[in-house]
C-alpha cells in the first residue's frame, strides 16, 4: 500500500512538472528529458517510462486529471429553472465559479487542438457525451425554446457562448485588464447580458424585417 501511495505521488509530481513546462512553453518544446530533469529524475529518463509510456500519454493524462468536466456535470444536477431565461441565469452563476478555478484547463485544451487536432479531447469527452444530451434535451423541452431548432444546434451554440467567453475572459483579465477602454471581466451585469442575447438575439427589429 505504502509503495502504491508513493507511485501515485511521484505520478502526481511528474504531471505538475508537465503541466508547469506545456503551458510555460508548449508540447513540442517540452522534452521527456526535461521533465525528466524538472521533476527529479535527473539524466535518466527511464524513471519516467515506469510511470508513462511516451510524453502522449503524460498529456493525455494530464488533461484527464486536470478536467473540470466531473465537477461541472455534479453542479449541473443543482441547477433549476422553469425557463430556458432562468436556467441560463442559474445555469452561468453555478458553472462560473468552477470554470473560473479551472482557467489554466483552457490553456491545456489550447494545447491539444493545435497539437493532437482534438483527438485526445475527443476521446475522453465521449463518455460525457450522453449526460450532455440529456441535460439538453430537457432543455429543448422548455417551454421558451425553439421548437424548430435541432438538438445538435442548440448543444453547440451553448456551448461555443459558454467556451467563447471563457477564452475572452481569460484575455480580459490577462492581457487587456489594464488597456480596454471598458471593463471586459465577467460580473452580474456580463452574465445577464449574455443570458439575454442567447435567449433573445441582438436584434430589437420585430421577425421579418
Amino acid at each position: 500500500m505504502a509503495k502504491h501511495k508513493r507511485g501515485e505521488a511521484r505520478r502526481e509530481h511528474i504531471l505538475a512538472v508537465a503541466d508547469r513546462l506545456f503551458r510555460r512553453q508548449g508540447y513540442t518544446a517540452t522534452s521527456m528529458r526535461q521533465i525528466a530533469a524538472e521533476a527529479g529524475f535527473g539524466a535518466a529518463v527511464s524513471g519516467l517510462y515506469n510511470h508513462f509510456s511516451n510524453k502522449a500519454a503524460i498529456f493525455e493524462a494530464l488533461l484527464i486529471s486536470r478536467s473540470p468536466y466531473q465537477d461541472l456535470f455534479d453542479a449541473l444536477e443543482q441547477v433549476e429553472g422553469e425557463t430556458f431565461d432562468v436556467f441560463l441565469r442559474n445555469w452561468f452563476d453555478t458553472l462560473w465559479p468552477i470554470f473560473e478555478t479551472h482557467l489554466d484547463f483552457l490553456q491545456l485544451l489550447f494545447i491539444e487542438l493545435q497539437e493532437f487536432e482534438g483527438k485526445t479531447l475527443g476521446r475522453f469527452l465521449g463518455g460525457f457525451l450522453p449526460q450532455y444530451v440529456a441535460l439538453f434535451s430537457g432543455i429543448s423541452r422548455m417551454p421558451d425554446v425553439r421548437q424548430d431548432l435541432p438538438l445538435p444546434v442548440l448543444i453547440r451554440t451553448v456551448a461555443s457562448v459558454m467556451i467563447g467567453y471563457l477564452f475572452t475572459e481569460i484575455i480580459a483579465r490577462r492581457a487587456l485588464a489594464e488597456n480596454a477602454p471598458i471593463p471586459m471581466s465577467l460580473g452580474d451585469e456580463w452574465i445577464a447580458g449574455l443570458v439575454s442575447i442567447l435567449t433573445r438575439g441582438m436584434s430589437d427589429l420585430p421577425d421579418g424585417e
